[in-house]
Order: structure tokens, then C-alpha cells, then sequence
């Protein structure tokens, strides 16, 4: 369905890559984000009416409301390395399934999975710090969820440089640490608990992250290339 309305919405546009979370302000289960990327024709980007970076929409399947957004990619690459909020949930987000555009485009699926997490630097524990403050501050259960979630996302990536949305692994991985993060349990019982282990360490800055993203000049050649090709390939 994704891939229709993507091409419906956007003139053609083939869908790249879906990444599946639970909506980032309640837990699995009530609403479910995709967050896609798609690779609009580049014929069409210099041609009239203008191409559409952003498309989006929303269904019911069995009593859960699927909301999903896809950015064309060049979009989504630029928001990485600004380290937006979404292009960061994209990409720390479990993989739903890979594009529609066969095997011309395959290749630069797998190309951008082995290049985006070098476009991740310090910066993105700035934004789940931000994220998860937002979220406490909002308070009501399904923000305090959020906050719990974006908290783990965060701490982890600042200590071990490893972008996860997925809440099976983080639990995983909090109650590997032992102390207040240990004693979070399962993700159904999540709560926006104040961790003032977690805090200490994001006061620090980045952790283990570099300041600048060590895949900039890799990632902007790989737009270059996308879009020479998509003009052989016909994409």
C-alpha cells in the first residue's frame, strides 16, 4: 500500500527503503509509524509540476492506527546528517521490508544501509536528550512510555555508538547494565522513571560519538552517483 500511494503521490517515485516503529508517542501495539524513502525519478526533478520531497498518510489495520511518511532520499540524507529526530528514527527503526524498484535499485538500498550510520555523530544524543525531556514534560502514560524509550535510544548511543528504536532490544540491553536501568523490565512496563544515571551521563555530551559525521563526503558522493544513474537507469 505504501509503495501505491508513494508512487501515486509523488510521480512515480519508487519506494527505497521501510523502517517499522511504534509511533514515537505510544508504545507498540496502539499506533505504528513506517518511516520510508523513496527515489523520485531524476527526469522529474527538473521537470514541471514540482516533485514532492515529502508524502504521507495514514489507514486502520485491525484496530491500529498506521501512520507513515516517506521523504525522498536526498531529504532524508540531509535530515541524517543534521541529525533530525526522524531521519535518526529511520534509521534506528527495525527494518518493515526493502523497496519496490527490483534490482536497478537494490544496490543502492544495500549501499545506503552500509553507509547511513556514518552519518550519525554527537549530535544525536543532543536529539533524543531533547526528545525524551519533550516527551516526560508532556506527561500522560503513552508520552511517559516515549520518554523511557528515547531515553535507552539515547544513553545507548552515547555509550556504545548503537542507534536502536527497537524496544525488545533496548530492554535487552538496560537490563545487561544492571542498577536503575536494570530494573525497567519489559517494555509494557515502561515508565517515564526519572534515571538520574541517565542524565549525568548526557550532560557529558556525545559519549562515544564523533563530533562530526565521519561519512559526509561518502554520503554526498552517493547522492551524486544515484542521480547520474537514475538519468542512464531511467529512475
Amino acid at each position: 500500500m505504501v509503495a501505491r500511494e508513494v508512487a501515486a503521490q509523488a510521480h512515480g517515485a519508487r519506494l527505497l527503503w521501510v523502517s517499522v516503529t511504534a509511533a514515537p508517542d505510544g508504545p507498540p501495539g496502539r499506533r505504528r509509524e513506517l518511516r520510508a524513502l523513496h527515489v523520485c525519478p531524476t527526469a522529474r526533478m527538473w521537470a514541471l509540476p514540482a516533485w514532492r520531497a515529502t508524502v504521507e498518510g495514514v489507514w486502520e489495520e485491525d484496530g491500529v492506527t498506521v501512520t507513515w511518511c516517506s521523504h525522498e532520499v536526498e531529504k532524508g540524507v540531509r535530515g541524517l546528517l543534521r541529525q533530525s529526530h526522524w531521519s535518526l528514527e529511520w534509521l534506528a527503526a527495525p527494518r518493515w521490508r526493502v523497496g519496490d524498484g527490483g534490482e536497478a535499485l537494490e544496490a543502492w538500498r544495500r549501499a545506503l544501509e552500509e553507509l547511513a550510520p556514518s552519518g550519525v555523530h554527537a549530535g544525536a544524543v543532543a536529539t533524543y536528550r531533547a526528545m525524551a525531556r519533550g516527551f516526560r514534560e508532556a506527561g500522560g502514560a503513552e508520552a511517559s512510555w516515549a520518554a523511557t524509550r528515547h531515553t535507552l535510544t539515547g544513553l545507548r548511543l552515547a555509550r556504545e555508538g548503537g542507534l536502536s528504536a527497537d524496544p525488545a532490544s533496548l530492554a535487552r540491553w538496560a537490563g545487561e547494565q544492571g542498577g536503575a536501568l536494570g530494573e525497567l523490565g519489559e517494555p509494557a512496563r515502561w515508565s517515564a522513571a526519572v534515571l538520574g544515571e541517565v542524565e549525568g551521563r548526557w550532560e557529558r555530551g556525545g559519549g562515544v560519538l564523533p563530533p562530526l559525521a565521519p561519512g559526509y563526503e561518502a554520503l554526498s558522493a552517493y547522492l551524486v552517483r544515484l542521480r547520474l544513474e537514475g538519468l542512464r537507469g531511467g529512475w
